[in-house]
């Protein structure tokens, strides 16, 4: 009996990780349509992202554990750290990763924002003072040469994607490891949905102010409010939401491992609702950086 639990959980957890990767990976496609077909700017698509989702975060914190929600602003330093890491990691990886999308598309954007799981694992070698072992000297060999591939098609003389294209991508996988590495053990006392939902607030309310957002003028027809209800709704709560649910029934390698559909899912909805092209390099750019993160994520901590 147990052990039909226990399958029946993992059976759960691997669904949910598998469904909010793919989420995530419609969000992006999402992004790139109100890019290419409204008109909308990154940095205005960002703030509201930022600030309808952490708004949405927080009230379903409130509802999960009222105590904790409470007792977080009793906490000067953890609501300083939480502050700080909304608007130096999550604010940062979120305009880095949609102006990646606004100068080349969803799937490619995705797959270089990626590259940030090879960073991390740079970055945690160098804090823990040890090398790089095999199996992540093989995973940052694979990323190199996805992204190589995506650039440049194997074509020395001249980059395939624009230059934009590639630093705002390659930018935006920085953002993902200082997200990844800001938040410390904020996570594990206070909770996910908290303080990322606080994040978000905290990060979309300082660049409301820094970039005027309030001048913002959007046409608000079925187009866009589905777009923006794609982002914030399925692509930020409830991709977040299965994600946890993935970690606590499957565990964090699984659910990360699987998660790793999300720039397979952006790449398809792409080339599928929004007739994107996508050549065998890019296939092929694709398939390298994701062997990469599937390699760290197998790598015992």
């Amino acid at each position: 009996m147990e052990k039909t639990n226990d399958k029946k959980k993992l059976t759960k957890g691997i669904i949910c990780a598998l469904v909010g990767g793919t989420c995530w990976g419609f969000s992006g496609t999402c992004g790139q349509y109100l890019f290419d077909e409204k008109g909308i700017s990154a940095m205005d698509l960002t703030v509201i992202r930022l600030l309808c989702s952490g708004v949405i975060l927080i009230v379903v914190s409130f509802f999960i554990n009222r105590k904790r929600f409470f007792g977080i602003w009793k906490n000067k330093r953890a609501i300083l750290r939480v502050a700080a890491f909304g608007v130096f990691g999550l604010s940062v990886c979120q305009f880095t990763y949609l102006y990646a999308i606004s100068f080349s598309n969803a799937g490619i954007a995705t797959t270089l924002q990626y590259l940030g799981i090879a960073f991390v694992m740079l970055a945690v070698c160098v804090m823990e003072k040890r090398r790089p072992k095999a199996a992540e000297i093989i995973a940052l060999f694979l990323a190199i040469a996805g992204a190589f591939v995506l650039a440049t098609h194997l074509n020395l003389t001249s980059l395939y994607m624009t230059p934009a294209a590639l630093i705002w991508g390659l930018l935006a996988a920085v953002a993902l490891m200082l997200y990844t590495l800001l938040p410390g053990s904020l996570l594990t006392v206070w909770g996910s949905p908290l303080v990322c939902g606080w994040g978000m607030l905290f990060g979309g309310i300082v660049l409301f102010f820094v970039t005027g957002s309030w001048n913002i003028r959007i046409s608000w027809d079925l187009g866009t409010i589905v777009g923006f209800s794609g982002i914030i709704i399925i692509g930020t709560v409830l991709a977040f939401t299965l994600y946890m649910v993935g970690i606590e029934n499957a565990g964090p390698v699984k659910t990360s491992m699987l998660a790793c559909i999300e720039p397979v899912a952006a790449t398809v909805f792409s080339a599928v609702f929004l007739n994107t092209k996508f050549v065998t390099m890019d296939i092929m750019g694709l398939a390298l950086i994701i062997g990469s993160v599937l390699i760290i994520s197998s790598v015992k901590k």
